[in-house]
């Protein structure tokens, strides 16, 4: 009798385990994928509701752009905006990846653009960048570099400059320095999360760094 026992427990265990494996199945099998669409440089981009946290951001009737995409060196970026070449701290000074960024507002009274995760990208998709707020503010003297959003009237459009230093590693080497030798590098910006995954796709020359280099 006591033998029997011994055998019901795990038999009991096994099958809630196989259970809720297959659950877990299940739910994978079916559960919603999101769609991802890549847009080119310089095609406006409709973002059509689409948002990254939440639809309250409201995104109806706005669209974005890419219109430029360059890698600069540090003193070439700081030449650019007139700016002195020790206006940043040594530790903070890098090679920087800068985008021309465009916003239209069709006809949406209410909601706007999240800016703050408009993150770069790499090709295989796995590192991320950030804007960086002390390239943004000197990019762009007259907007608040830690401004979250950007709203614009019905039918105008606006842009601003995304400045990414593309740091990753604890000993501060950029993404760009590990990249030596390559002409150019593909890279995508995100613009939406969900429902629809949105990106814009670009070629990013590396000559001006190669330049650097030599």
């Amino acid at each position: 009798m006591k033998r029997h026992r011994k055998w019901v427990i795990p038999a009991a265990v096994l099958l809630v385990l196989c259970l809720v494996v297959g659950r877990v199945v299940a739910v994978n099998a079916t559960a919603t994928r999101f769609q991802e669409m890549s847009y080119p440089q310089g095609e406006w981009v409709p973002l059509e509701g689409d948002f990254f946290y939440t639809s309250l951001e409201n995104t109806d009737g706005y669209f974005v752009r890419v219109s430029s995409a360059e890698a600069m060196t540090y003193e070439e970026f700081l030449e650019r905006f007139e700016k002195p070449l020790d206006y940043l701290g040594e530790e903070s000074r890098h090679d920087v990846i800068v985008l021309k960024v465009d916003f239209k507002n069709q006809d949406n009274t209410q909601g706007g653009v999240l800016i703050r995760d408009l993150n770069l990208v790499n090709s295989a998709r796995s590192q991320s960048f950030n804007p960086s707020v002390n390239y943004m503010a000197i990019a762009n003297p007259d907007f608040d570099p830690y401004t979250e959003g950007i709203k614009i009237q019905p039918g105008t459009e606006a842009s601003l400059f995304f400045v990414y230093d593309t740091v990753s590693r604890a000993d501060k080497v950029t993404y760009l320095e590990q990249q030596a030798g390559k002409e150019s590098l593909t890279m995508f910006l995100n613009v939406s999360l969900y429902p629809v995954h949105k990106m814009v796709e670009m070629e990013v020359p590396l000559t001006v760094l190669h330049a650097k280099k030599s």
